[in-house]
């Protein structure tokens, strides 16, 4: 039959934006939350549900965004002539930057992942090689009863880093008609994420892995995109 839930969120979010000389912009954004729930029971029999941190916990979410209208063609510094070739080509450029730094979210364990007492499942050297240390968790004897949980609060999936960068200039047509271009670089320093977390199976022998092939890339290689928008 059907069993309901509940969740519960706290958070303190924060922005900074200061705006520069020169068409520059820049605006710094945090959010600190914590995000709980009880969806699940621990053993099929139980009548309470489970409460633990939720698999959509963030604690720290930063986003750091950046704007710059470039200082060239018409009414700029550089450039500035009324040629109209020159400023077609050079002028009214703006760039675009955002910074993403958010925190790992906790990482899902099988049911049947049991923690081993004694032994930190945080190897003292910590790195996608070895996330978790290996021994840390056992497979759960069958038809034994769950005593522990599927999420723990301080074993997260890797964070991520992220940039992104974009340019678009708007040329105008008309006096009610403009022309758009833009263009998009997603994870413009091609740097490959793994917050989807390691290998959580205890059998395994890539228990606690991220490298080596024990799990693919989270996030997409860098690409490209190009668009044209027209405004009337």
């Amino acid at each position: 039959g059907y069993v309901g839930g509940t969740s519960q969120y706290f958070g303190l979010q924060s922005s900074l934006q200061k705006r520069f000389s020169g068409g520059a912009t820049f605006t710094l954004s945090h959010t600190w939350a914590k995000l709980m729930d009880r969806v699940n029971f621990q053993n099929p029999q139980d009548t309470e549900l489970e409460k633990q941190v939720a698999d959509g916990d963030v604690t720290h979410n930063i986003g750091i965004n950046g704007s710059y209208e470039l200082p060239f063609g018409r009414g700029h510094k550089l450039l500035s002539s009324d040629n109209a070739v020159s400023n077609a080509i050079f002028g009214g450029w703006v760039v675009n930057g955002l910074v993403r730094l958010q925190s790992g979210m906790p990482t899902n364990f099988p049911a049947n992942a049991e923690p081993v007492g004694g032994v930190d499942p945080i190897p003292s050297n910590q790195n996608i090689d070895q996330w978790y240390t290996p021994g840390s968790f056992r497979g759960l004897a069958a038809l034994t009863l769950r005593r522990f949980s599927l999420r723990y609060g301080h074993l997260r999936n890797p964070p991520i880093r992220n940039f992104d960068l974009s340019a678009f200039k708007t040329f105008s047509i008309t006096e009610q008609v403009n022309l758009q271009f833009r263009a998009e670089l997603i994870n413009a320093m091609n740097t490959p994420q793994w917050f989807n977390g390691p290998v959580t199976n205890p059998a395994s022998g890539n228990f606690g892995k991220i490298a080596g092939g024990a799990t693919s890339q989270s996030n997409l290689p860098r690409f490209v995109q190009l668009a044209l928008k027209l405004t009337f």
